[in-house]
């Protein structure tokens, strides 16, 4: 492995150094309340030789970089295991790249995927090799990471926005294709265990229940009504149904104002 500083994605390292304390600062409800000490964000474009990748630990983030670990076939086959929508690092003893994170400190690691036709992206965390029962944690408390999921999609948009090409990683190999569809896509769904949602600010008053929440969430990431309906499994009718009510609750009337009323009221939860 070399430990030349690949010039095509030194950027990537001096955008990570720069969002960094957001980044902790986002992650706040995990490092202060459950002995999580690291979060990666890693969105890995199918087909493609890019990805995203943002990370609290910014030496593992120049690590990465200066040994080419974007490059290695090995990993990338067995990184996201197929049909499943979870992993324990631990599986991956043989992984290079799982090895060099140990080295950082960065032990007991837990994997959550989220698939769709264009990208794989993982939600990774993990704590120091003192701390093994977080294993235990992760299995029994996925609800909170999912939470977590939620959250930092909303807080952190402008950190995982792929819009500028110079924040991601560019490798010398396409990216294998990851298969679609993940239960975490769906995990505000109708089947959640979180019934109600309020708001803050002006619009404490105001609740919506699961499925508007879910509606309006999905439809901040660009989709569709009938995007929508295929993945809660509700007709694309229905879905128009609960952003109407949402529009007639909050007084907005146009995509655009529901979207900033989203992102600037971050959503609290009522269980």
């Amino acid at each position: 492995m070399s430990n030349i500083l690949d010039t095509t994605n030194k950027y990537a390292i001096e955008y990570n150094n720069s969002i960094n304390s957001k980044l902790i600062d986002i992650c706040r409800p995990l490092f202060d309340n459950f002995m999580i000490t690291q979060f990666f964000y890693i969105k890995i474009f199918n087909n493609k030789n890019t990805r995203l990748y943002v990370c609290s630990e910014k030496k593992w983030m120049e690590s990465y970089i200066k040994n080419n670990f974007q490059d290695d076939l090995l990993h990338m086959q067995t990184y996201i295991p197929e049909n499943l929508n979870y992993s324990l690092w631990a599986g991956f003893k043989k992984d290079s790249v799982y090895n060099a994170v140990y080295d950082l400190n960065i032990w007991n690691g837990f994997n959550i995927y989220e698939r769709d036709g264009e990208s794989t992206i993982t939600y990774a965390f993990a704590t120091t090799p003192l701390n093994e029962g977080m294993i235990n944690f992760y299995i029994n408390n996925l609800n909170i990471l999912k939470e977590f999921i939620f959250y930092f999609k909303c807080k952190a948009a402008d950190i995982i926005d792929t819009s500028d090409l110079s924040k991601l990683i560019v490798s010398k190999n396409k990216n294998p294709k990851f298969y679609p569809e993940s239960d975490v896509i769906k995990s505000f769904s109708p089947k959640s265990n979180i019934q109600k949602f309020s708001f803050k600010g002006k619009l404490l008053n105001i609740t919506f229940s699961n499925r508007e929440t879910a509606c309006l969430y999905q439809l901040t990431t660009g989709k569709t009504s009938k995007e929508i309906g295929r993945l809660l499994g509700i007709s694309p009718r229905t879905v128009e149904s609960y952003i109407n009510n949402i529009k007639e609750k909050t007084g907005y009337r146009n995509k655009s104002e529901l979207i900033k009323m989203f992102n600037d009221n971050f959503l609290e939860y009522v269980n």
